[in-house]
Order: structure tokens, then C-alpha cells, then sequence
């Protein structure tokens, strides 16, 4: 039972709770970490490709397939990118950690829902077609493969407004706000003109606030790297903090090439050491006088943006 129950979850519990019989080790350390597909999620990826409607979920997952192929690539880059070795997780924090990887996977899983059923409505749209989607989630929950629990509420869904426009819209704001994984905001490092012009930080998270009510972040990670030349004719600036906080974590996430952008690689090592310190021990500390200083000598005094 539960939010996650479904056919393809109880398989896979099965097998990572068997063993091999000849060498006694865990089913899936003696499987060959290369799979195949049928071809399915690559239609679906290409067709939200011709359509325009994004469904990153969906063809990431396939993209893992096909780099899961590439295994003699991946054991020459293991022996250059290593990364930090896996270390157990304490018994007390068993259930919390349990608790969050729960929900992470439920979040991720509204979130593919939401795209394969967008794509069906673009694809509707454009071809002249009436589905009737929560039929179609009916028919999911007992007829096919998928069989899961999650089926039943997007059922609901539709029916509720056959009109829903995104699933997203009735699901993601309540499943992020009451998930308990630890929540991490990374903030842009410059302003788009136009749209956020005078942005600080704070007004970043007063804009999310008034889109998910009760929504809040563990951590919000902050570009403190304010070098680098932007370009004067786009009218942007570095995004700063006015005022202290203790979730602020800061860090150089910047494409040194391409300032007012994230690297990807920094970002990924930044993510990952304040997932492994914990919120408490990567927080900003209550002066960030020093800061402030350095944003004021680049830019002057920042004026009050406008409220979103």
C-alpha cells in the first residue's frame, strides 16, 4: 500500500531483496549494469521533441538507458572521476532517510506523470483528438503495467476539471510542500531583464511563496563568485542577498567563461557537499557584512525592487 504502491515498485522490491544462489551476494551486484529498451520511452521523448511540450523527466530516464550502454567509456571515466566514497547511513537516521527518499520519489513521480500527460493533451490539440484522461489513468491503474496507487488520484484529477491544465497544478505545490526530504533552492546568479530586474534574493523566495503557499527551503545556495564581466547591453546584475539568514549557502556555481550562468560541474559539487554536511553546518553565518560590502563596492547601494 502507500502513495508509491504500484507493480513496477513491488518488482523491484523483489528483486533487491534476492540473492544470487551461487555466490550468495545481492541479485542485482552480478546483473550487467547495461539495459536495454523497446523503444517506447524514446518515441514519447521524441514526440515531446516535435510537439514542443518538455518532458525532461522522461527522456533523462531514457538517456540513463542508453548511457548505462556505454559501460566500457564508463569504467575508463570512473578511473579519472571519483567520487566520494558511500558511507553508511546511521541507525538513528534510518527512517528519516527512508521518510525523504520516499517523497523525493513521489515528488519525481507527479512530475513524470504531469509531462506524459501534457504531451497527451498537445498531442490531442494538434491532431483534432478528444481523450478523456481520466479514463485513460482508469484504465493504467488495472490494465497495463504500470499499476500504480498514484493513478487513482489523477483519475480524480480529471475528473474533478476535465479541463486541468497541467497535473502539476493540482498535485506538485501540496506533495513539495508536505514532502519531508530536504529541500534546496539554488538561486540564480544574475537577473534577466525584463523579468526580475533588480532582484534580491529574498524576492526570489516572496515570488515562489506567493505561487506555493507554506513552501520553504532547507538551504538556499547563493553564487558568492562576483567576478567576471557581464553584459552591459542586457542590463543585468549579480543575485545577492540583502540580509542575513542562516539557510543561505554560499558558493562559486559560476561558468567562468559565461558569468551570468551556472557550471554545471560546480553546482553538482556544491549540491553534494551541502547535501553531505547537513543544513545545520553549511549556513550563513549572521554578519554577512563582508559580503553586502562587496555587493555594494560592484553595484552601490541596491534600491528596493519592485514585489511580486
Amino acid at each position: 500500500g502507500g502513495l508509491l504502491n504500484s507493480y513496477l515498485i513491488e518488482i523491484s522490491a523483489e528483486v533487491l531483496a534476492t540473492r544470487d544462489s551461487e555466490t550468495g551476494a545481492p541479485l542485482v551486484s552480478v546483473i550487467l549494469d547495461k539495459a536495454g529498451q523497446k523503444g517506447t520511452g524514446l518515441w514519447t521523448a521524441v514526440s515531446s521533441l516535435e510537439l514542443g511540450c518538455p518532458a525532461p523527466t522522461i527522456a533523462e530516464a531514457v538517456y540513463a538507458r542508453s548511457l548505462s550502454t556505454l559501460k566500457e567509456q564508463r569504467l575508463q571515466a570512473a578511473q579519472l572521476l571519483r567520487g566520494t566514497a558511500p558511507t553508511p547511513v546511521p541507525a538513528a537516521q534510518r527512517e528519516t532517510v527512508i521518510g525523504q527518499l520516499h517523497d523525493a520519489l513521489y515528488c519525481a513521480k507527479i512530475c513524470a506523470y504531469a509531462q506524459g500527460f501534457d504531451l497527451m493533451k498537445t498531442a490531442a490539440r494538434e491532431q483534432g483528438w478528444q481523450l478523456d484522461f481520466a479514463e485513460i489513468a482508469k484504465i493504467w491503474r488495472a490494465g497495463c503495467i504500470i499499476r500504480a496507487e498514484l493513478l487513482e488520484d489523477i483519475t480524480n484529477a480529471y475528473r474533478r476539471n476535465p479541463a486541468l491544465p497541467n497535473l502539476l497544478v493540482e498535485r506538485i505545490c501540496q506533495a513539495v510542500v508536505e514532502a519531508s526530504a530536504r529541500k534546496l533552492l539554488v538561486c540564480n546568479v544574475a537577473t534577466e531583464r525584463g523579468e526580475t530586474d533588480r532582484y534580491a534574493v529574498e524576492d526570489y523566495l516572496q515570488a515562489l511563496g506567493a505561487h506555493c503557499d507554506g513552501l520553504e527551503f532547507d538551504g538556499i545556495l547563493i553564487n558568492d563568485k562576483l567576478t567576471g564581466t557581464l553584459p552591459p547591453q542586457a542590463q543585468i546584475e549579480w543575485v545577492t542577498p540583502r540580509d542575513a539568514n542562516e539557510r543561505y549557502v554560499f558558493a562559486d556555481v559560476v561558468d567562468d567563461e559565461r558569468p551570468w550562468r551556472h557550471d554545471s560541474v560546480k553546482l553538482a559539487r556544491a549540491i553534494l557537499r551541502w547535501y553531505a554536511k547537513g543544513t545545520k553546518s553549511a549556513t550563513l553565518p549572521r554578519d554577512n557584512s563582508a559580503q553586502r560590502a562587496r555587493v555594494e563596492q560592484r553595484h552601490g547601494t541596491r534600491e528596493q525592487p519592485t514585489k511580486v
